[in-house]
């Protein structure tokens, strides 16, 4: 490997583990309650936000099965598609049978103070009260690295990985976030890691023998 500088780096093998990044809903000052109360996994906060009217907001056809998943922390769930995406009858059909609210329309913005949501504002100037909630980013890798190698990628946009974390091409393995991509936890992520030291420790030794 190159770097920008000049400095060559020589391995027998790597790791990739630079993550994933996310993409958020285009909800104006969204990134502000990110993180204090707006969040992306239900496992990881679900807990927290338990029996508050939560808001959903996901612009993609995962919000539907996303719901089902929050309303085990909430009875008042409302999902918002931001003008994105359009729910079937038949889904909302369901979701309602479950007192599940659906709103369409644009969000104009959000409304609370320091990070912490109060109520949501629409581009027609309804609003509806809101105390935190989940949204559904969209996610990529961190770095173009295993797409140069060649690495495969599977369904969920992660690297195929075997039990000790080699990928499709000789030589390099993944771990963390970079070969699983949901639940993206950092207990998973770490086990992931080590997971891989594993894989090429083992097969550096067997090598070397």
């Amino acid at each position: 490997m190159i770097t920008e500088t000049g400095t060559v780096f020589y391995s027998r093998k790597i790791i990739l583990a630079s993550g994933i990044k996310e993409t958020l809903p285009d909800v104006n000052e969204i990134s502000e309650y990110y993180g204090k109360s707006l969040f992306s996994c239900p496992y990881c906060d679900g807990w927290e936000l338990r029996d508050r009217p939560l808001v959903l907001i996901s612009e993609d056809e995962y919000g539907f099965d996303m719901a089902k998943i929050i309303s085990n922390w909430s009875k008042d769930l409302l999902i918002c598609t931001n003008g994105h995406h359009s729910l079937t009858d038949e889904e909302k059909s369901e979701l309602a049978r479950k007192g599940i609210q659906v709103i369409e329309k644009v969000i104009d913005r959000l409304v609370g103070r320091k990070g912490y949501l109060n109520k949501i504002v629409f581009e027609d100037g309804s609003h509806v009260k809101s105390l935190g909630g989940f949204i559904a980013p969209e996610w990529e890798h961190a770095t173009s690295f295993g797409d140069l190698f060649g690495c495969e990628i599977n369904d969920m946009g992660s690297y195929v990985v075997d039990e000790f974390g080699r990928t499709s091409v000789d030589q390099i393995y993944a771990a963390g976030d970079t070969s699983i991509v949901a639940p993206s936890q950092q207990i998973i992520a770490a086990a992931e890691g080590s997971r891989a030291a594993i894989g090429v420790n083992i097969d550096l030794t067997y090598e070397d023998f």
